[in-house]
């Protein structure tokens, strides 16, 4: 987990400093966290029903193609029974109002997708092969909903498409609050 960690900080980090342009009064900073919940693979993998997902978001109050833009970093991580996925996502997204303070939106970008499976064990013996870990990047897409309160709060219910990692559906669902400031 830390390792993760520190390369969503890391990831953060690069992306921010890449950003030069002085921030302007209607930019924002979003930060939020919540459930990361994962498809069915995942579920018998881990035996874990949910894990936790953080979201960083640098965006703009002001109209770009259709609704207001960000740049999205998202971890989702899940564990358990010595396996764990972890999916860390960075999306341009934009949000339409639909109204006041209720929004739609969709985005798209890369992800990195780390497996890690514990070899199965049977009276204490490993069978079936080794421990494995496995990393691999792919496209991913965001579809959301969500609702601003007071301009400053929201929650958001977020669907995420990651592909396969090594044969396993990494797609997952998340339910998010949080702060824009």
């Amino acid at each position: 987990m830390r390792k993760s960690a520190l390369l969503f900080l890391a990831a953060f980090a690069g992306s921010a400093a890449a950003v030069s342009a002085p921030a302007s009064q209607d930019g924002f900073i979003a930060l939020g966290g919540g459930l990361n919940l994962p498809n069915g693979e995942i579920r018998d993998l881990t035996g874990s029903k949910y894990g936790m997902h953080l979201n960083l978001g640098l965006g703009a109050w002001g109209t770009a193609l259709v609704g207001f833009p960000t740049f999205e970093f998202d971890w989702g991580h899940v564990t358990g029974k010595g396996n764990r996925l972890d999916t860390v996502n960075m999306i341009y997204c934009e949000r339409v109002m639909l109204q006041e303070g209720v929004y739609i939106g969709g985005g798209a970008g890369t992800s990195w997708i780390r497996l890690v499976r514990q070899a199965p064990l049977v009276e204490g013996e490993t069978v079936g092969g080794d421990d494995s870990k496995e990393n691999t990047f792919n496209f991913c897409l965001r579809g959301m909903i969500g609702m601003t309160v007071f301009r400053q709060f929201y929650i958001e219910g977020a669907a995420f498409y990651n592909g396969n990692i090594d044969g396993v559906d990494a797609n997952a669902l998340a339910v998010l609050a949080g702060v824009r400031f």
